[in-house]
């Protein structure tokens, strides 16, 4: 009973400090776009 008790103590602790940091990162806004490019080649002869 009392290692039940410390566990759930301990869940409800790191929930607390957990929230907020949850709720900060929800305000983030990224903007922009995204580019991508590539380079493509054939034919190599390795013999």
């Amino acid at each position: 009973m009392k290692r039940l008790l410390t566990i759930c103590i301990m869940l409800t602790a790191i929930a607390l400090i957990a929230a907020p940091a949850f709720a900060e990162v929800q305000n983030v806004k990224v903007s922009g776009d995204v580019n991508s490019g590539g380079v493509s080649r054939d034919g190599y002869n390795l013999l």
